[in-house]
């Protein structure tokens, strides 16, 4: 499961894709590597809603980090216990409820955009965090091109006018069979539980959401440019683009971007804000 490549040669050999998806694994191994070096110690990592481990998880193990997934969608536990195994790894069908913790460092990737009551889980995962711990979120900005063209798609019900067969065929259009059968395989199968986003964060609003539930944010991450089921259709599925379409991202206003991360520090039990988010 480990790697004997340094942390980053090895996140250079990561596959980019329109999601940016290398960049968001190097934004979350710098800060569990600052964190490190301001503490002295090896973190012990809890993935909260780690899906199949594909984007996140396993890749933490790989750079020798001891992690933790879980996700209470018993199917993508399965498929990630069948997938991936090692003595850095555990995955858990389980709530962060029933946690015992304490946890150095807990991740919150494309998570609480699902929720209704997201201060509620940012609170408990506090409680099950050391007082110097790291959180780190990344959700989807949720005025961005991403939502946006989530938006148009489907009240355009571009489910229902392409058919499998019609989105297929275009895509061997627009990039040739092999090309399309690569772009298949080059997006990480996160989850196998589908949910809609119900929450439309803001830096703005992420960052109240946070401070305002036991934590302080430290920093801001911005991911690619554009992402969305249309861009995904008829963009090139070159790993050049990608990149340079991630590269966009990292120089664009913050509004204008597909996704933010966001690294907070814990703030200590005793200096805590009593107000809730």
């Amino acid at each position: 499961m480990t790697t004997s490549l340094s942390i980053k040669d090895y996140l250079e050999q990561v596959p980019e894709n329109l999601y940016g998806h290398r960049n968001k694994l190097q934004f979350v191994a710098k800060a569990i590597l600052d964190w490190k070096s301001q503490t002295g110690r090896e973190p012990k990592i809890l993935d909260v809603g780690c899906g199949t481990g594909a984007v996140i998880t396993v890749h933490l193990a790989r750079l020798q980090f001891d992690v933790t997934g879980i996700d209470t969608d018993a199917p993508s536990i399965a498929r990630a216990q069948h997938l991936f195994s090692g003595d850095r790894v555990t995955f858990r069908n389980a709530t962060i409820e029933q946690e015992t913790g304490p946890y150095d460092v807990v991740l919150l990737t494309e998570v609480l955009e699902h929720l209704y009551d997201p201060a509620s889980l940012v609170r408990t995962i506090r409680s099950k965090m050391s007082d110097d711990g790291l959180l780190i979120v990344t959700v989807p900005n949720g005025h961005g091109p991403f939502e946006l063209e989530k938006w148009l798609w489907r009240n355009l019900r571009m489910d229902e006018i392409w058919t499998r067969w019609a989105v297929q065929l275009l895509k061997r259009l627009r990039h040739g069979r092999s090309a399309a059968e690569a772009y298949s395989r080059s997006l990480p199968e996160n989850s196998l539980d589908e949910s809609p986003h119900v929450q439309f964060f803001t830096p703005s609003s992420m960052t109240r959401l946070l401070n305002g539930n036991g934590f302080n944010v430290i920093s801001v991450g911005k991911s690619s440019l554009v992402a969305g089921p249309f861009s995904s259709l008829l963009l090139p599925s070159w790993q050049a683009f990608f990149r340079i379409n991630t590269a966009l991202g990292s120089v664009a206003p913050r509004f204008m971007v597909n996704g933010h991360y966001y690294a907070a520090h814990a703030i200590k039990v005793a200096t805590q804000k009593r107000e809730g988010y």
